[in-house]
């Protein structure tokens, strides 16, 4: 359009002019208007760059604007495609910006030395040292004493010996905090040249499209573009929030770490599938400027670290006070008044003496010690102590106060009782009493929460990892499904017929609506397929099975079931019994979850779920 405008203004003056001229005037004009757009996007690009490269991690994730742009937008800033990605070339090029790591933060080994060698009273042990070798030589001329010189090897090994105990207690503790690892995925799916690929996460570029489905780690920061209804993210790690966060193709924040258009590296897909567009890798993710950012953050004294840094200076003065006074009274009146009593290599060993005698060189080591034992003992409960220092704040306290349950937990869920109408029974109970062929008293109602909790699940194990224990397996899905999952993989009452196999061969899944925040339940329609097994004669062909919160699917049950199989109406005092073992098992911490079922006679279900369908 700009070219055509400055055609128009340069026409009035072609009335006479030859028509190459006419001809050159209108290239030269073009070629100045798309020179003017040339600079613009290279400005663009420095400017994005600039952000990029910003030495504040905290201003540059505040200056991240890709989740502002719409889906065309960021394929044309990253010079990619939705169907073709980028091509070799690209990648190549693009590559040279960096690998897709997180770098650990840096430390300043030198400073640390330092502080180990002439931290805490070791100044004072120096000073001894050095007073101690001086009065061996030269001042112990022409006889210098032996002793003077075992003096100061002393000081030189008490100065060893705690320099490497504070050496090994920072190292320790960071030796702990190397448990938080792995926060960049292995590999990742992309698209690449028109082809779908497999590569490594660490060598992903900025304009990669990528492609994640469940269980998937997020391998580097994305734009989404394309997504599934039901697409989940698993934010904890960032946020400490445990709950699913949906992911969307609109803005639904100008805050890059709250809108849901952005999959942020480190997080994963606990639901559906997505794809998106890689415009931030290793450092520059937000994950890697969050690391940044805890590497320079500079720890405040604590209490008992101020307490003993202000008895240290105590001691240091008096200390340095007394070996000063005693050093001016030999010189002000011993060497004049007795000249034979004591020389200047003798009167500085016993000012020495003053020195060292105030030093409690024993006191950091045993506050350390103290607070290693406390950190070894956190460690077992599976609690990380990053500075031992945290360790007093903590032993401060007197109520912990915590508004987000993802904190304090590791996001992994177990079943630990199920229940009927009419009795309750603690898995662990379960799996010893009835797991036995011979056991005959094992309840039937066993085989339709085993159907149930196997067949309704959005969770699945992982491949890589099938030929290890069960408690050991990897399962991609969220904490509860993936909780329910592992139940009822491993409950086994053969006296009853319940066997996984069996049942993952006696039935095929035919539709499944998956759970979401809006329903708070699970759908799936099941069918028996040619050849069941193990299954009952008088069961159905067909099942519609649904799993979700008590609160809503309890007003759409009309019948409950009994712990020896048989069904009863559900009533109002029934429905009183289950709502208040709901409240009891929710009171102790626990996440409740009602499983249903209906047989489909005629094979197809209704159009819409009526009330006390189910």
């Amino acid at each position: 359009m700009a070219a055509s405008q400055n055609s128009a203004v340069l026409r009035p003056g072609s009335g006479t002019a030859p028509k190459d001229s006419v001809q050159n005037s209108e290239i030269q004009v073009q070629y100045r208007t798309l020179s003017i757009h040339a600079d613009s996007l290279q400005k663009e690009k420095e400017d994005a760059k600039k952000a990029a490269n910003s030495a504040d991690p905290a201003s540059a994730i505040r200056q991240i604007d890709v989740h502002r742009l719409a889906i065309e937008e960021v394929f044309t800033r990253f010079s990619t495609s939705p169907t073709v990605g980028l091509e070799d070339t690209a990648v190549q090029r693009r590559s040279k910006d960096g690998k897709n790591v997180i770098s650990k933060p840096p430390t300043q080994y030198w400073k640390k030395a330092l502080n180990y060698i002439f931290g805490g009273f070791n100044f004072l042990m120096w000073i001894a040292f050095i007073v101690t070798v001086l009065s061996y030589e030269p001042l112990g001329e022409p006889d210098p004493a032996v002793f003077n010189l075992g003096v100061a090897v002393l000081l030189l090994l008490v100065i060893i010996v705690s320099a490497t105990f504070y050496a090994f207690v920072d190292w320790h503790a960071s030796r702990i905090m190397n448990s938080i690892k792995n926060l960049v995925a292995e590999d990742a799916s992309v698209i690449r040249d028109g082809k779908h690929q497999t590569v490594r996460a660490r060598d992903l570029v900025v304009g990669d499209v990528v492609t994640l489905s469940m269980g998937d780690r997020v391998p580097a920061d994305l734009r989404l573009v394309t997504v599934s209804s039901d697409v989940r993210f698993d934010r904890s790690l960032l946020t400490g929030e445990s709950d699913m966060v949906p992911g969307t193709l609109d803005l639904t924040s100008d805050n890059a770490l709250e809108t849901r258009n952005l999959a942020l590296a480190s997080t994963f897909v606990v639901q559906g599938s997505c794809t998106g567009v890689v415009f931030a890798i290793g450092d520059k993710s937000v994950i890697g400027r969050i690391v940044a950012m805890s590497g320079k953050a500079q720890f405040k004294l604590t209490t008992v670290q101020k307490e003993v840094w202000f008895f240290t200076k105590i001691i240091s003065t008096l200390a340095l006070g007394l070996f000063a006074l005693s050093l001016i009274v030999w010189a002000a009146w011993l060497r004049r008044s007795f000249p034979g009593f004591e020389t200047a290599s003798e009167a500085i060993v016993n000012s020495i003496g003053c020195l060292t005698a105030f030093v409690p060189q024993g006191l950091p080591v045993c506050v350390a010690l103290s607070l290693t034992i406390v950190a070894r003992r956190m460690a077992k409960r599976n609690v990380l102590v990053k500075n031992l220092a945290t360790i007093e704040t903590l032993g401060c306290m007197s109520v912990l106060c915590s508004d987000k349950t993802g904190t304090l937990t590791v996001g992994k869920m177990s079943v630990q009782n199920v229940a009927f109408i009419d009795g309750e029974f603690q898995v662990d109970e379960i799996k010893e009493r009835f797991s036995a062929a011979e056991t005959c008293n094992a309840p039937l109602a066993l085989r339709a929460l085993h159907m149930v909790s196997r067949l309704c699940n959005g969770a699945k194990f992982d491949s890589a990892s099938a030929r290890l224990p069960l408690d050991e397996r990897q399962i991609k899905g969220d904490a509860t499904d993936s909780a329910i999952l592992r139940f009822s993989e491993g409950l086994f009452v053969p006296s009853i017929g319940i066997s996984t196999p069996s049942l993952l061969g006696s039935y095929e899944k035919t539709f499944e609506i998956p759970f979401n925040s809006r329903n708070k339940w699970m759908l799936t329609l099941v069918q028996r397929s040619a050849e069941p097994k193990a299954q009952a004669a008088s069961d159905a062909d067909k099942w519609m099975l649904v799993k979700g919160g008590p609160d809503v699917l309890f007003p759409k049950c009309s019948s409950v079931m009994k712990a020896d199989g048989s069904v009863i109406p559900l009533d109002s005092s029934r429905r009183t019994h289950l709502q208040l073992l709901q409240e009891r098992w929710s009171s102790e911490g626990q996440r409740v979850l009602a499983l249903c079922r209906r047989p489909l006679h005629q094979g197809k279900p209704p159009a819409r779920i009526r009330r006390n369908y189910i």
